[in-house]
């Protein structure tokens, strides 16, 4: 996952301890499994898949911007929060 995400190890490997506490990926025999247990989250990340297909360059663009802040509001944008 670093090497397709252009992203260093330790990274990737919080990303995915943060995937997996969200209940949204699974490790099994060595490898990391999409396990969205929430039918709603699994159609709103199907979508994220669909935009992200067809703006791939955006998307990475916002991603691997200069700005750390940048790429952290983008990161901030899909955590789910208890509304109030």
């Amino acid at each position: 996952m670093a090497a397709r995400l252009y992203i260093d190890e330790s990274s990737a490997s919080r990303l995915l301890a943060d995937l997996q506490g969200h209940h949204l990926a699974r490790h099994e025999a060595g490898d990391w499994r999409f396990d969205a247990r929430d039918a709603e989250i699994a159609r709103i990340v199907d979508r994220l898949a669909g935009v992200y297909a067809r703006h791939v360059v955006e998307v990475a663009e916002l991603i691997h911007s200069t700005s750390d802040r940048k790429a952290q509001r983008f990161a901030d944008a899909f955590r789910w929060r208890k509304e109030t």
